[in-house]
């Protein structure tokens, strides 16, 4: 088994409905709600057979808690990649889709807007590097392959 993690910790102004907003943005984001505790939330989502089908990373199997304490709100997120080669592109959603929740909790912006394009932009690249991998495959020539993740992980660190 592969494991992602990401783990993003913030402050918010005001601990009031904190643990409610968590849980919408999580749901309205597919998530299923797996424990609610004082200071606790954990989320589950996807399957190993959602891994191998799907272009969505955030439909792969992944187990998410938040823990908040007074302003401070911590979460981790432990993503299953197996079936996956994950690339530059998958990476970076998972972070935007955790950066979402923090403007979420403070600004209260539209994340489901912004998200959607992250997704289908991520969803864009990870059918391009496929196509590639799998023309590679057949020529026996990986050189574009290459020289596509060479690419990517250049772009990904001048981002950071």
């Amino acid at each position: 088994m592969k494991i992602l993690v990401k783990h993003i910790e913030f402050q918010v102004s005001s601990q009031i409905y904190v643990q409610k907003k968590i849980i919408e943005y999580f749901r309205q984001s597919g998530f299923e709600l797996t424990y609610e505790g004082r200071n606790e939330l954990r989320f589950s989502r996807g399957n190993i057979f959602t891994n191998f089908i799907t272009f969505n990373p955030l439909r792969w199997k992944s187990k998410t808690s938040v823990n908040i304490n007074e302003n401070n709100v911590k979460v981790h997120v432990d993503i299953n990649t197996t079936g996956q080669t994950v690339n530059i592109a998958e990476d970076k959603l998972w972070d935007t889709f955790l950066n979402n929740l923090q403007l979420f909790l403070m600004n209260n912006i539209d994340f489901n807007r912004i998200n959607k394009i992250e997704l289908k932009r991520t969803k864009k690249e990870s059918v391009k590097f496929l196509w590639k991998a799998a023309s590679a495959g057949f020529t026996g020539d990986f050189s574009d392959v290459r020289k596509q993740v060479i690419k990517e992980n250049k772009k990904h660190n001048n981002t950071r």
